[in-house]
């Protein structure tokens, strides 16, 4: 229990408690009334009786087919709502210009300030994540982009949201032929979290080696596979260093770089890698040009694939 004596002052007393009455005639008896609970109670009965009654004249109305004018409906939302946000902000106003009292008061204000602050970010961080499987689980069950691509958005939406809300839209767009779309949401994705590996991975591979090569940047798609590499190397990221060489034209600097790769599948037991990095050296060694080639299911696709739904 906190000391009602702070230093030297008993906050206790009259004279030295902050004066959370508001002033100013008109506006003090306006704000009394309003802060009441008999009188949130009594507005809040006018709203709904008020609401009920537009529903039913536009219900009663005598025509061939039921005509929903939501007009009325529109203005009396509107009209409460910007009576409600005028009086909280100043209940706001009278707030802030309340004394934030001692070092000790706010030393306590702060500490609650950052606590709160940081149980926020979890908060959003959780729901973002829970929104990203949620929209998965949409698109692999239902096999309805839309919806899950609405509930990506909404996920990137949330202050801190992780990358998976950007992966997950990323993904959804690439299987149904929106590179466009896909490279977009990548680059929204890197600016959103910045410090995100898998986006930075996954921006530069499509740069390197997406299906529309009207949309690739070899040497965009080198600057960033050179920080993927450096953050962490990997196979992976090794694959992608050396797609970004071919993509710029330089084969032969590929070529080397896809030969370390084979040798470092083949010592750390990923053989299952080899044939394919192989394939991707003869490549190399046999251009230029020796950019990533194209799938096949996207040359079908790019008539109308990089349009965004």
């Amino acid at each position: 229990m906190l000391d009602p004596e702070i230093n030297g002052k008993d906050y206790n007393k009259s004279d030295h408690s902050p004066n959370l009455a508001m002033s100013g005639g008109f506006l003090e008896g306006v704000s009394n009334f309003l802060t009441k609970g008999s009188t949130t109670i009594l507005l809040g009965v006018v709203f709904v009786v008020v609401l009920f009654a537009e529903i039913t004249m536009m219900s009663g109305a005598e025509t061939t087919k039921v005509e929903v004018d939501l007009y009325s409906v529109c203005v009396t939302a509107i009209a409460t709502g910007s009576v409600a946000l005028l009086f909280a902000y100043y209940l706001g106003k009278q707030v802030i210009a309340m004394p934030t009292g001692t070092i000790k008061m706010q030393e306590i204000a702060t500490a609650i300030q950052e606590g709160a602050t940081a149980f926020l970010k979890q908060e959003y961080k959780w729901l973002s994540m829970f929104v990203a499987v949620v929209a998965a689980l949409i698109t692999v069950f239902r096999g309805d982009p839309a919806t899950a691509v609405d509930l990506y958005r909404r996920a990137q939406a949330l202050p801190d949201a992780g990358e998976g809300a950007y992966l997950g839209e990323i993904r959804v767009a690439l299987a149904h032929g929106r590179f466009a779309q896909a490279l977009e949401r990548a680059e929204a994705g890197m600016e959103a979290v910045p410090g995100s590996l898998n986006l930075l991975g996954t921006l530069a591979r499509m740069l390197a080696a997406g299906p529309d090569p009207e949309l690739r940047d070899g040497e965009r798609a080198f600057d960033l596979a050179e920080r993927y590499f450096a953050a962490g190397q990997s196979l992976a990221s090794g694959e992608i260093y050396a797609l970004a060489l071919a993509e710029s034209g330089r084969c032969e600097e590929a070529a080397e770089w896809q030969q370390q790769l084979i040798e470092v599948a083949s010592n750390n037991g990923a053989e299952n890698l080899v044939p394919a990095y192989r394939a991707d050296l003869e490549r190399y060694r046999s251009g230029p040009p020796c950019r990533p080639p194209v799938p096949e299911a996207a040359v079908q696709a790019q008539d109308g694939g990089t349009a965004a739904p």
